[in-house]
């Protein structure tokens, strides 16, 4: 028997990654790299990579990845607010 995931649940696990987790810690300083387009999405997937920091379900940061997790932070934040 095979299980789906509702989207939610799907955010919910992605909101709770080491990745997502280090990204909410570091909102306002990645917002100002963000907002200054010092943000290298390439360079960031690099180092999380080395470092072994995991996002969503379990796999390594590439930079689309570490973009859509920040879009999810970013929008949890704004809901939470």
């Amino acid at each position: 028997m095979s299980t789906t995931l509702s989207p939610d649940a799907m955010n919910a696990i992605w909101l709770h990654s080491d990745l997502a987790l280090w990204m909410r810690h570091n909102h306002g300083d990645l917002s100002a790299l963000a907002a200054n387009g010092d943000l290298d999405w390439e360079q960031a997937a690099g180092t999380f990579q080395r470092d072994g920091t995991f996002a969503g379900l379990g796999d390594l940061p590439t930079p689309a990845l570490l973009q859509d997790t920040w879009d999810l932070v970013t929008a949890d934040l704004r809901a939470a607010a």
